[in-house]
């Protein structure tokens, strides 16, 4: 949903997944791994409710690694310093109640 309506707002929007999900598309998805993925230099990249360990740690990473400007994270928070590892007091947030289920926006980004 959110992919549709920034792409509707007339954003270049990449979706992407390591796996197929069941129930149609609302917006097509790219599957790759989003760990290793190749980030444009000054995109913004956004975690959407990730799986939990390691896997948001290595996409921050690779996302500040490829120079994107702006890196938001959207999820609980009970799970932002598991997600965030040590990336987590780098992150601002900006938004709380943002889903359904009561989910936060925070933010980092690239200020050089």
């Amino acid at each position: 949903y959110v992919a549709r309506a920034l792409s509707d707002l007339g954003m270049a929007v990449v979706s992407i997944d390591i796996n197929r999900r069941e129930g149609g598309e609302e917006f097509p998805v790219e599957l790759s791994n989003a760990e290793a993925y190749s980030y444009k230099e000054e995109s913004v990249v956004m975690i959407c409710r990730p799986c939990h360990g390691e896997f948001s740690e290595e996409v921050i990473f690779r996302a500040a690694k490829c120079h994107a400007r702006i890196i938001m994270y959207v999820g609980l928070k009970k799970n932002f310093k598991n997600d965030l590892g040590p990336h987590f007091s780098s992150f601002k947030p900006v938004l709380k109640n943002a889903g359904l289920e009561g989910e936060s926006v925070l933010v980092w980004e690239r200020i050089f």
